[in-house]
Formats: C-alpha cells, sequence, structure tokens
C-alpha cells in the first residue's frame, strides 16, 4: 500500500476534534501553541518531512490541553513514525493509547494504523485480526475504504484466497465509485490470474477498462489483457489492445516499455523475429531506467542466439 491515504485521512483527524472541546477559555496561550505545532507538523507530513514531523507532534503532545487531545497528536505522531518504518514504536503507541481512544472516534483510526504498521512488517494475520477488531460498518469513509482494501491484501498474502476474492467483491459492491475501486478491480483480477480463473479475470479488466477507461488501473488491465490474449494465441486482439496503449501520450514511459516488449513476444510467436527485435529496442527507447534496459537486453540476447539458429 502507498501513503496515498494519508493526508486525506489527517484532515478526517481534525475534524473530530469537535467531539473533544478545550477544558477551559483560560488555555489561549496554550491552545495557540498547540495549533502552531500541529500545524508545523502537518506541514513537514506534507513535505515527506517525517522525523521533523515527528518533533512538531511531540511537542504537541507535551502542550496537550487534555487526554484526548494528547491521543490526537499520538495519532498523528504515529503516521510520522510509520512513514520512516518504525512499525514496532506504532504498534505499541497504539496499545499505549487503547484506554483513551475506546469508545471515541479516534478507536477505529488507532487500530488501522496498527494494523497497517503489521501488514508492512510482514505479520499478516496479526494485520487481519487487528483489522476486524474494528467495526468497518461504523468507519467514516476516509478510514473505511483503506481498511477494506487492507484487509482483502491481508487475507491474499496470508494465502486466505477465498476471502481475498470475498472483500475485493464486498469493495465493488459497497464502493463502486471511489478512488480506490479501479485498483480493487484490477487487484481482484490479478488474483483471480493466479488462481487460472482467466475467463473470469477478463470480465473484470473489461469492466476496469469501461468504467475507468481513463485511470492508471486501467492502463495496467489494457497490458494484462495483452498477455492475457497473447497466452491464448489471439494476437490479433493481443496487438489491437497493445497499439492503443502505446499510442496514447499519457501512458507511462515504463508501461509503453511493457507493452512493446509483450508486441516483441507476439512478433516472436509469429516467427517474426526481425520485427521482434525491433519491438524490443523500443521497449527500451520508451523508459532508459535501468529496469527496462536490462530486460530490453537479455530479450534482445534471446532474440539474437533463435535468429542465429533459425
Amino acid at each position: 500500500m502507498t501513503h496515498r491515504y494519508t493526508y486525506r485521512i489527517g484532515m478526517t483527524i481534525m475534524a473530530l476534534w469537535a467531539f473533544f472541546p478545550l477544558e477551559s477559555d483560560g488555555m489561549m496561550r496554550r491552545e495557540r501553541a498547540m495549533d502552531q505545532a500541529m500545524n508545523s507538523g502537518i506541514a513537514a507530513m506534507e513535505d515527506g518531512l517525517y522525523e521533523i514531523a515527528e518533533g512538531y507532534f511531540k511537542t504537541f503532545i507535551r502542550r496537550a490541553a487534555s487526554d484526548i487531545h494528547e491521543a490526537e497528536g499520538t495519532l498523528w505522531l504515529i503516521q510520522s513514525l510509520y512513514h520512516q518504518k518504525r512499525y514496532e514504536e506504532v504498534i505499541t503507541l497504539v496499545e499505549e493509547n487503547t484506554e483513551v481512544v475506546l469508545n471515541t472516534p479516534m478507536e477505529g483510526p488507532f487500530l488501522f494504523w496498527k494494523a497497517r504498521a503489521q501488514f508492512d512488517d510482514n505479520r499478516y494475520e496479526e494485520a487481519a485480526g487487528t483489522l476486524k477488531s474494528i467495526d468497518l460498518e461504523r468507519l467514516e469513509p476516509g478510514y473505511g475504504i483503506p481498511a477494506y482494501r487492507l484487509l482483502a491484501h491481508t487475507y491474499m498474502r496470508s494465502g486466505e484466497t477465498d476471502e481475498a476474492l470475498r472483500f475485493f467483491e464486498e469493495f465493488d459492491e459497497r464502493y463502486p465509485e471511489s478512488e480506490e475501486a479501479a485498483g480493487n478491480i484490477l487487484d481482484w483480477a490479478e488474483l483471480l490470474i493466479e488462481q487460472g480463473r482467466e475467463s473470469r479475470a477478463q470480465d473484470l479488466l473489461l469492466l476496469l477498462t469501461n468504467r475507468f477507461p481513463e485511470s492508471g488501473s486501467a492502463q495496467d488491465a489494457r497490458l494484462l489483457m495483452g498477455y492475457l490474449f497473447i497466452d491464448d494465441g489471439h494476437f490479433a486482439d493481443a496487438e489491437k489492445i497493445l497499439d492503443r496503449l502505446i499510442g496514447r501520450e499519457e501512458t507511462p514511459s515504463y508501461r509503453a516499455a511493457e507493452a512493446w516488449f509483450a508486441m516483441a513476444r507476439i512478433h516472436e510467436e509469429k516467427g517474426e523475429l526481425d520485427e521482434a527485435i525491433e519491438a524490443v529496442l523500443k521497449g527500451e527507447s520508451a523508459n532508459r531506467r535501468p529496469g527496462p534496459l536490462n530486460q530490453g537486453r537479455l530479450l534482445r540476447a534471446r532474440l539474437l542466439v533463435r535468429q542465429g539458429h533459425d
């Protein structure tokens, strides 16, 4: 999982302050100091300066006017630690504040970050247990959507594929127009491909490209569909979809390179080795990063060996 939820979630946390007013109007100086520390911490988070943000949130916590404000600062602190990959500290902080946030609007967010830390620390069963302790139905979308996605991935990583597939399907039913809907369908289709259920996967990939045609996930779906057509020997269908991917200006260079390499495979399967080598060279030109370049060189070397023997 990427950081794409962090700042949207952060704004949700700020909104929760309405539930916990300051105890006294005579605390204006402390309140201003708290606001300054909090705002500086959030600004540092937005710039990816997580260690600096950590310091501001610790300052906020020291100046907190109540236990619940201290917990709010801790929730931000948890995020800054998470992005520094200090997962054990995240888990410890959540557990230390369990009683403070119990039955408050922040209980779900605290547990969510604990689960993310467990997941990224490869503790998938623990992450699933933490997520299942949250009432996902009551979480607002800023947390409910990523929590559903994370739970599906914990099942997938722990080998519980039936449960993962169930959650992918449930997510699509609950959040069909969310920002994560396209990625969810792509993950769902990829898991089906791993299980050898290509026909159902193709249906989902087609659904994805029709429902979210301009999304990055749709571009990945077209690439996957191209590979599936190649595997089935439907070269004309594969070329058509790969041509569309290559011909779009908005296609990222790494996807264009992959599409050209897939084209090379089509030509190789058809015995057109010169055309296959040309396609590989175009793939290398599309993305000059070490990964695609090395992949292209290996493909060309293999094709040249074949060409010398044919």
